[in-house]
């Protein structure tokens, strides 16, 4: 699996995670020398990497504290997957076992590491019960994902109050790209990203979830095995028909 971080952007979060308080000023320096050991840099240089503490605060794995910045519980699981990524990477064979991401399903770093890794799959079956429709327009976005199997209930969170509701909220949602589809089924419990070809996904929570989840690559042979299961689950499903907002 992939992670979206840049490089300066970690190297700024490592040097939090390694002095739990710092100030902008030295989390610029890290950020522009890529590393959280820096000797002597322009001053022009550190002033153009300003913006990464700050950034670090947006994307919630930092947080203002006197003194500066400090790293955030979220900022230090990011770093943590992104080290034991790296390490599974290096020792990957055709025989390794799978790689497993642990974090908050809403995190951005977590969220778009998910995102990141459907852009090189093709033709991903979605499966999720109780996805959110801001969610599936996310979703709309990345031409890989074509099927979007979920379930009828609504999602307290996420603002749907009743069956009506979570049905026009999935309409609108699918109307924002009439070439993806979106079917219900009550026949769904867990969470998948299923290509059509290669490995895909298994996810513990549902994506834009509030819990700590663990996201799970699977064998190429398992996911062939599960999307051809939920192909048949999608065949029998109800077609969700997009409303489409005029022009």
């Amino acid at each position: 699996m992939a992670t979206f971080l840049s490089t300066q952007h970690e190297a700024g979060l490592r040097h939090l995670v390694l002095l739990d308080v710092a100030d902008g000023h030295h989390v610029a320096a890290a950020a522009a020398a890529g590393t959280n050991v820096f000797g002597k840099l322009p001053l022009s240089l550190v002033f153009g990497y300003q913006h990464i503490a700050d950034d670090l605060v947006t994307l919630g794995l930092a947080q203002t504290v006197p003194g500066g910045y400090s790293p955030t519980d979220a900022g230090r699981r990011a770093l943590t997957n992104i080290d034991a990524l790296a390490e599974a990477a290096a020792r990957r064979t055709p025989d390794s076992g799978p790689v497993a991401v642990i974090g908050v399903a809403r995190e951005p770093v977590f969220y778009s590491a998910v995102l990141t890794q459907l852009v090189d799959m093709s033709d991903v079956l979605v499966v999720d019960p109780y996805l959110g429709a801001d969610d599936v327009r996310v979703l709309a976005r990345i031409t890989s994902v074509s099927p979007v199997l979920t379930g009828p209930r609504p999602v307290r969170d996420r603002n749907e109050k009743s069956l009506e509701s979570r049905h026009q909220h999935l309409a609108l949602a699918a109307g924002a790209q009439p070439s993806l589809e979106v079917r219900l089924t009550t026949a769904i419990h867990d969470r998948y990203m299923l290509p059509s070809e290669g490995a895909g996904l298994m996810l513990g929570a549902s994506l834009g979830g509030s819990k700590v989840t663990t996201a799970v690559e699977l064998s190429e042979d398992a996911t062939a095995d599960h999307r051809s299961t939920f192909d048949a689950i999608w065949a029998d499903a109800d077609p969700v028909d997009p409303i489409v907002a005029p022009e």
